[in-house]
């Protein structure tokens, strides 16, 4: 008995303990308005010791750097649970022009965030699959690599739950600084915007173009550098992509 107890245990253990299906990275892109180069985003999957964690920090560049004074930095603590991300803690510090603080704490036994918005505090019902709205990226890129293919995200955002709805477009081949990769599409409309996202299954489904039309015209991230991630081998089928 007590043996059967222990391997249960151990197995309790392993799905959340378990290596992740992606390794630690951190990808570099540009961001581009036309042919122009306005910022620069890094997004890094890391781990220290208190556990994994995922960051995104956004600032322009260049020219732009004189008009635009802002920089976002997003922080996510997160815990593997059967190969997918979950979050634990989140953090957006936004600084220049209207400065903004977000921090939530998720209680998974209770279901619900509790965020602070610029200070003011709200709890935010959960959702078992939900995820905040710096990871959700991350959590595409586990779903792809686990042979889902999601038609909804649900995103702590701010001061409520939002419901991302995501359709297929397709395949394309795309430059990256390992030469044309095939990659896969994601859209995500809104009413006023969208975002499209090409994801390369070589790389683990790390997007390597991020389209995003909105009121202020068309922006582009380009990803320009990786660490920690190399292209996969190619799989059988792979080479008609074209």
């Amino acid at each position: 008995m007590r043996a059967l107890l222990a391997l249960v245990l151990l197995l309790a253990c392993g799905l959340v303990g378990a290596a992740p299906p992606i390794p630690d990275f951190q990808a570099r892109y540009g961001i581009y308005k036309g042919p122009l180069k306005i910022g620069e985003a890094t997004r890094t999957l890391g781990s220290d010791a208190e556990g994994p964690f995922y960051r995104s920090v956004t600032e322009p560049v260049g020219i732009a750097a004189w008009v635009v004074n802002l920089r976002l930095d997003d922080f996510s603590r997160i815990r593997w649970i059967d190969g997918r991300p979950r979050p634990l803690y989140y953090r957006q510090r936004r600084e220049g022009r209207h400065p903004r603080l977000i921090e939530q704490t998720y209680d998974w036994r209770a279901m619900v965030a509790h965020s602070r918005y610029n200070g003011e505090p709200f709890n935010i019902p959960l959702t078992a699959d939900a995820v905040d709205q710096n990871m959700y990226l991350l959590a595409l890129m586990a779903d792809l690599a686990a042979g889902r293919t999601p038609r909804a995200l649900h995103v702590v955002e701010g001061k409520k739950m939002k419901t991302y709805r995501i359709e297929a477009q397709g395949r394309r081949r795309l430059d990256t600084p390992w030469g044309k990769l095939e990659a896969v599409g994601l859209a995500r409309r809104g009413k006023k915007e969208s975002t499209t996202l090409w994801c390369a299954p070589r790389l683990r489904y790390l997007p390597v173009l991020i389209v995003h039309d909105g009121d202020g015209g068309r922006l582009e991230g380009r990803l320009e550098a990786v660490e920690g991630l190399a292209p996969l081998p190619r799989r059988s089928g792979d080479e008609d992509w074209d």
